[in-house]
């Protein structure tokens, strides 16, 4: 089950840096395992607590480590929500979807939004602007951001946090970057008009509340 948060026009992140959350169980052999097979190994950000005060979306948040991530289903202690930020770019009437290939993360083969997990020293814009060129190979300087979420969704493991952006390049020049994105993800754009259409014949795809938030919002 997850929740959707709307109606709010600013966003505050505040990082308790002297809080540290740490995974227990893990050996040398097990985490040397993980760096093979691609797992980032660094700091990111928690959500510990959330509220909205004066139409302020107001996170406290924690440093956590990457490797609980993985390992939550394990270690018997209660894990923040690891915050996360997407990007649904829009493009005329469509967005744009990638096809997940990595086979580091449970959602290999899923449809998503361009998204990152936010580390500890950035904030969710600059870390969407990062993964942005290397998952759909499109340059920030084309793109405007929104400057707070149009939503947010809590899951069990996720605090997600969905931006708008526009794009200043035709439908065309975004076709043509796509299929030379970097990370060699497949990638489509999708009509707004046709979400839920998209929705009833892919099963594999992630972000499906806020994708139907999406377009009720849009059509």
């Amino acid at each position: 089950m997850s929740k959707i948060i709307r109606n709010f026009n600013n966003l505050s992140v505040n990082l308790n840096k002297s809080q540290r959350i740490q995974a227990e169980l893990i050996t040398s052999a097990e985490k040397e395992s993980l760096l093979k097979r691609g797992f980032y190994n660094g700091s990111l950000t928690g959500c510990v607590d959330y509220k909205i005060q004066n139409r302020s979306l107001i996170l406290e948040c924690v440093a956590c480590n990457f490797f609980e991530l993985i390992l939550d289903k394990f270690i018997e202690k209660d894990i923040p929500k690891i915050l996360n930020a997407n990007a649904i770019i829009e493009v005329g009437d469509s967005i744009i979807l990638i096809k997940r290939g990595e086979d580091v993360y449970s959602y290999n083969g899923y449809w998503d939004f361009p998204a990152g997990l936010v580390q500890t020293q950035e904030s969710p814009l600059n870390r969407l602007k990062k993964r942005i060129p290397m998952e759909i190979g499109i340059n920030p300087k084309y793109l405007s951001f929104s400057d707070f979420p149009a939503f947010v969704e809590i899951l069990d493991r996720y605090f997600s946090l969905y931006y708008i952006v526009k794009t200043s390049l035709s439908k065309e020049e975004v076709i043509s970057r796509i299929k030379q994105n970097s990370e060699g993800n497949k990638s489509l754009l999708l009509s707004k008009y046709k979400i839920v259409h998209f929705l009833n014949r892919n099963k594999k795809v992630f972000p499906r509340s806020p994708l139907i938030k999406y377009s009720a919002i849009k059509t």
